[in-house]
């Protein structure tokens, strides 16, 4: 009966650490999706900002305009610096995501295991009141035998 009763006081003081991993695990998850989104944000500007710079090299070109070699250097420059903070943007994206991901996988983990302890409790908690109850009937059985009372209960 007493190891039931500790293992029952181990269990709930396992499903309150569960729980704050659980807690933990979501502040994680929510900070991770935070960042991807302002991420994917910055990637969208930066995505507008290259597409714009490029469909105005585009206008100068199908125009006919000639420009100098000096202005077309400083237009193929400022196109491939858009293109690198493009591709910069998308691997932190790829990183926050990669991130979320992990996040997201902690939280089910830390779910799932604070639900397997709130069961393992509930059930130890059945357990020990059915002991509970079984030893008081039986005391009560003991208590009217040796007073010489009734038989049954």
């Amino acid at each position: 009966m007493y190891d039931e009763q500790k293992v029952l006081r181990q269990l709930k003081a396992a499903l309150r650490l569960r729980t704050l991993q659980c807690e933990k695990a979501e502040l994680k998850w929510r900070h991770a999706l935070q960042q991807l989104c302002l991420i994917e944000q910055l990637l969208q500007t930066e995505t507008v900002r290259y597409h714009r710079a490029l469909t105005q090299y585009q206008q100068f070109i199908g125009h006919g305009v000639v420009l100098n070699p000096a202005m077309q250097e400083q237009r193929l420059l400022a196109l491939a610096a858009a293109r690198t903070a493009v591709v910069t943007r998308q691997r932190a994206v790829d990183i926050a995501r990669k991130l979320f991901q992990e996040a997201k996988a902690g939280l089910i983990k830390a779910k799932v295991a604070d639900d397997v302890t709130d069961k393992a409790l509930q059930h130890v908690a059945v357990e020990v009141a059915h002991q509970v109850q079984t030893k008081e009937l039986t005391d009560i059985f003991d208590a009217q035998s040796r007073q010489g009372g009734c038989l049954g209960v």
